[in-house]
């Protein structure tokens, strides 16, 4: 759905859609220039399920069209507040070399209470992680000057030196092997996740990987 249209927008559209029974779930993504707060809240109560902004790119309508297919049922709204509420807070470092994977991880986090930090390359990351606090890291396997394994090792070596407490790292790599998954575990990864990478899933990993043990949480 484009939401800029003459006679009837995107959001009426969408309102109508949701009208009919047999639609109430049907995925829909639009097309926005820009989003006003208040236009935003009546698009999630309308259940959309992202938006992608102009100009269109064929990456990003693509990967749009995956999540949207593969995405599960649209969520009650107030069933939806209850789970984002129940979200805890938490700085995030996310290292990927493709701005439009960067964007569909900003995407997946809109409206979460997560603060996110980008680098786009395993050096980068490395210097903002030595000056920042994390609670967590998301790492790309593949990018240029310096890759995911690379980036990780370092990340542990620094830890040790300072002697910190291990930061959960979170690998995301395209590659679904086992022995692709081993070595980012070898190198000090904390978990895998293999692209492309859902919403549902990621919010998973990072509510799992964020939350205290027990034991600390009182």
């Amino acid at each position: 759905l484009d939401y800029h249209m003459p006679g009837m927008d995107g959001l009426d559209l969408a309102q109508a859609i949701r009208t009919r029974p047999e639609w109430a779930s049907l995925p829909l993504i639009m097309h926005v220039s820009d989003l006003q707060a208040d236009e935003t809240r009546r698009a999630n109560s309308l259940g959309i399920t992202n938006y992608l902004y102009k100009p269109l790119s064929r990456r990003r309508l693509m990967d749009s069209l995956a999540m949207a297919l593969s995405r599960a049922p649209v969520e009650p709204v107030e069933q939806k507040q209850a789970a984002l509420a129940a979200l805890q807070p938490c700085h995030i470092l996310l290292v990927e070399d493709l701005e439009d994977n960067r964007d569909v991880i900003t995407l997946f986090l809109k409206d979460t209470p997560y603060q996110l930090d980008m680098a786009d390359n395993g050096a980068i990351a490395l210097q903002k992680f030595q000056t920042g606090r994390y609670d967590l890291v998301l790492m790309d396997m593949q990018m240029p000057v310096m890759d995911g394994l690379e980036a990780t090792a370092a990340i542990r070596a620094w830890e040790r030196a300072q002697q910190r407490r291990p930061t959960p790292i979170v690998a995301l790599t395209a590659n679904a092997f086992k022995e692709e998954a081993d070595k980012c575990l070898a190198v000090g990864c904390t978990a895998h996740l293999t692209k492309p990478i859902k919403k549902k899933t990621l919010l998973t990993a990072i509510a799992q990987w964020t939350d205290p043990p027990k034991d600390q949480a009182a």
